[in-house]
């Protein structure tokens, strides 16, 4: 029924809502259910009973993560709070900053913030404003002036990209990408609602993708190239940093001189056949000067190994997560990219950082001195303060200046 009524709603161009209500006897299994149906045919939303949101603990589960992970040891944690408007993930304008009750109160808010600050943390609230996935009638957006366009005028409007295709489709995640032209002004209009909203809450600003993405917007009244959208996002930059700290995924030039971390920096090579060896440029230049993590280390299939170039790179531990439960997230496109942070994960995660913990924190403000390939597999990293890594990504043990180094290993002087 569910698969039917789903197939008569695709029938209308847009605009349609249908709520469909099934009706069970002791518990929600029927509505489970419907989540097996094909992706294309399977409901947007579906609510259970059993499946209980306490509006007031959302914020505070992420306190007792963070008091988890600070009884642990582990201080100067960075939190980047992303879908906490009502919008969710997938926002509309990015002009305005808002929390959804579901997350909780301004004043837990500024409760969380004032806590990873005791700590040498900071609390940054994401408002990228480079993607508009919703839009409404009187929300201000107009798609043909807002929006960025390709070199044949066409509004840019794309979903996620798949690395089998290695397209961007429009069935998962589409969004608009906003004009350039814009950024300064929504930048502004979030950090001015946010000052009236939060009054003097300490919080940083996440630009998210600006430091990834590049975009020109060539519509026939703007035309505008590369180059001069460089200059748009850093007009956008240089105003907000005279307020708060950024942080930014990846990390393309111009946002350097502006952010204070940065996520996402990638970690390897392309690994391309005709690449024979790759060297750490990228960290070797930025070490010391920002703070940078590679991909989430819960999101790794080999954690060891991505420990592992981490300590190689300079990188900093990097954990993506949401409160709840994982199986809120079947059958969404983020069931892949966001798992929740229980207490045996937060376990896995500290006692495998835990050797590592107080080399980080002494060469996290050190430059990278040298980089080198002791031999195949092998790899060095010193730092200007005399301290220095040696990493083994061989599946064999091997002895460096008489010390033995197991498979797969790292040696830390």
């Amino acid at each position: 029924s569910a698969m039917m009524a789903k197939l008569d709603l695709m029938n209308y161009r847009k605009g349609k809502v249908l709520i469909m209500e099934i009706m069970g006897r002791d518990s929600g299994w029927l509505t489970a259910s419907t989540a097996l149906l094909p992706k294309d045919v399977r409901p947007d939303y579906i609510y259970l009973p059993e499946m209980e949101w306490d509006e007031e603990e959302f914020l505070k589960e992420i306190e007792e993560i963070v008091s988890e992970l600070h009884n642990s040891g582990w201080e100067n944690i960075n939190i980047r709070l992303c879908g906490y408007g009502k919008s969710g993930l997938e926002n509309g304008v990015p002009n305005q900053f808002d929390i959804s009750k579901k997350v909780g109160t301004i004043e837990q808010l500024k409760a969380l913030s004032e806590k990873l600050e005791s700590k040498g943390g900071k609390l940054y609230l994401d408002a990228n404003v480079q993607f508009v996935y919703q839009t409404s009638l009187f929300d201000g957006f107009s798609q043909k002036n807002d929006s960025a366009h390709y070199l044949d005028r066409s509004i840019i409007y794309i979903g996620k990209y798949d690395t089998i295709t290695r397209e961007y489709g429009k069935n998962i995640l589409p969004r608009f990408f906003v004009t350039p032209f814009n950024y300064t002004s929504y930048a502004k209009s979030f950090s001015d609602s946010l000052t009236k909203k939060c009054g003097d809450i300490s919080v940083g600003i996440s630009i998210g993708t600006i430091g990834k993405y590049l975009l020109g917007d060539y519509s026939s009244s703007k035309d505008l190239d590369r180059t001069q959208s460089a200059v748009c996002v850093k007009k956008m930059l240089n105003n907000l940093s005279e307020y708060y700290s950024l942080m930014s995924d990846n990390g393309n030039s111009y946002v350097l001189q502006y952010t204070s971390d940065i996520l996402n920096v990638p970690l390897n090579s392309s690994n391309f056949d005709i690449e024979y060896q790759a060297v750490p440029f990228y960290s070797t230049v930025i070490h010391s000067s920002v703070n940078y993590a590679g991909f989430p280390d819960n999101l790794c299939a080999d954690k060891n190994s991505a420990l592992l170039q981490s300590l190689e790179f300079g990188a900093m531990p990097y954990l993506v997560c949401i409160t709840s439960q994982d199986d809120i997230l079947t059958g969404s496109a983020y069931e892949s990219s966001l798992y929740s942070l229980n207490a045996d994960r937060i376990t896995e995660f500290t006692s495998r950082w835990e050797p590592v913990k107080n080399f980080i924190n002494i060469t996290s403000n050190s430059k990278i001195s040298s980089h080198m390939i002791i031999s195949e597999g092998v790899r060095k990293t010193s730092y200007e303060n005399g301290h220095g890594v040696v990493i083994n990504y061989n599946d064999y043990s091997i002895v460096y200046n008489n010390e033995t180094i197991s498979a797969k290993g790292y040696l830390i002087y």
